[in-house]
């Protein structure tokens, strides 16, 4: 019999298009020997976009619709709200009883309004603290199911990290998490745009570091994409012990250099969602500088809407400068972007590995990003980034694009040569070790 993984995502495989659901999709895709099922927990979104013959199962956790829990215990949830808005780590006890959690019970409105002081808006505060809590108590459903799997794969610190930890004592299966993103940084980022109250804002926070906490504590094993990651989680509190990097890796023959750029124009793109963490409103402002100095260039941005209000934002921004940048919208050949690019400029607030990144300098494409992540390992350049003093900003981004151009054919092939590390063999193989040593079992 194949040995059988669980994968928890979140807001990404095999529903949306980004990098972690590329990553999940290479990782499924390749290891046919193994069986997948996956719960996604997405807002909305059913279409799977990323289809493998040996993805058994998808169970759609649907946090766009309000909660059913007719099993919700008050004591229960009481003690665990509590423990989560204060930031604290839930116990094994808690997690075998997290199935009993429901935002429908007086003891959730109990642990509200005793952390409650005042001085906030009761009402803006309890919708934003359960439209979080919501997301648990839909999980709490997916935990009276049956399950028969050898390893729980889950795909981030927050919520899959959480429904692992409490899914691995359900069955007792060991708990694999992975690390793509900063969590935290991302949560912060995301409070800013709601323009809520310090204390909401702090608490909802706090929920995050709990879950995070959490995982730390009851996962096997922890494995990020990077050293950077690494050092987050040990600086969160994840036991070095527990900790293995396993460097995301890609596909060097489908992603290889191809002579099709223009002699006449220089192309600068990026590729990647459009959403306030991707930095799109920066990427609009420094093209609009840049195309002023080089008549030359044009500017791309390649990739979908995941936050329509943002996007709408950007559109009028991007109308109201001239149309900088031309926004080619989705497509499932990036390859053929890259090879259209000379530069490839990443503007992101927060990143962990940028999959992009890679590709893109597989191609030949020398990458120059902003100074989050691993960028600076992993990419041919960095600038550093302050939105309030944007103009400095984009004075440095058309030096360094200018200093880029001037040997494009050395750094190219630089690039390439750099990226050969990444190989997805490599990571297939780490991962095969990793889920043999977690479950005994051997793969083939």
């Amino acid at each position: 019999m194949n040995m059988r993984i669980s994968i928890i995502s979140e807001g990404s495989y095999p529903h949306k298009i980004g990098g972690v659901s590329v990553w999940t999709y290479n990782l499924v895709n390749n290891l046919k020997d193994i069986d997948f099922e996956c719960i996604s927990i997405t807002y909305k979104d059913r279409t799977i976009r990323y289809e493998s013959e040996n993805l058994k199962n998808v169970h759609v956790i649907d946090v766009s619709k309000f909660p059913k829990n007719k099993f919700g215990e008050s004591d229960v949830t009481y003690k665990i709200a509590k423990k989560m808005i204060k930031g604290e780590s839930l116990d094994v006890n808690d997690l075998k009883k997290l199935q009993y959690f429901s935002i429908h019970t007086d003891g959730y409105i109990n642990a509200l309004v005793d952390a409650h002081n005042g001085d906030a808006d009761f009402g803006k505060y309890f919708w934003a603290l359960t439209n979080v809590f919501a997301t648990i108590t839909h999980m709490s459903n997916i935990l009276r199911r049956e399950m028969n799997i050898d390893l729980i794969l889950s795909l981030n610190v927050g919520f899959c990290g959480l429904l692992g930890s409490a899914l691995k004592y359900k069955f007792d299966i060991p708990l694999l998490c992975t690390e793509h993103g900063i969590i935290l940084r991302e949560i912060e980022i995301y409070l800013k745009r709601t323009k809520l109250d310090p204390l909401t804002s702090q608490m909802i926070k706090n929920i995050y570091a709990s879950m995070m906490k959490t995982s730390y504590e009851h996962c096997d094993m922890v494995t990020p994409i990077s050293y950077f990651h690494a050092e987050h989680s040990t600086r969160n509190g994840c036991n070095p012990n527990k900790i293995r990097v396993i460097y995301t890796g890609i596909d060097l023959e489908r992603f290889t250099p191809k002579d099709s750029r223009s002699k006449n124009e220089m192309v600068i793109g990026n590729v990647g969602r459009i959403e306030p963490i991707k930095g799109t409103k920066r990427f609009v402002i420094l093209a609009d500088y840049i195309k002023k100095n080089l008549e030359n260039a044009r500017f791309w941005w390649i990739g979908p809407v995941d936050d329509e209000e943002y996007a709408d934002e950007i559109f009028k921004l991007n109308k109201r400068l001239g149309n900088p940048v031309e926004f080619k919208g989705v497509t499932n050949k990036p390859e053929d972007f890259y090879n259209q690019m000379h530069i490839m400029l990443m503007t992101s607030l927060s990143e962990g590995l940028p999959l992009a990144a890679l590709e893109a300098q597989a191609c030949g494409v020398p990458v120059l990003s902003s100074n989050v992540g691993d960028s600076e390992y992993v990419c041919f350049d960095i600038y550093y980034c302050d939105d309030e003093d944007i103009l400095s900003c984009a004075e440095t981004v058309l030096e360094k694009i200018k200093d880029i151009m001037e040997n494009w054919n050395e750094n190219s092939i630089f690039v390439r040569n750099w990226v050969t590390e990444f190989d997805i063999k490599r990571m297939l193989n780490e991962y095969i070790d990793t889920f043999e040593l977690l479950t005994g079992r051997k793969f083939l």
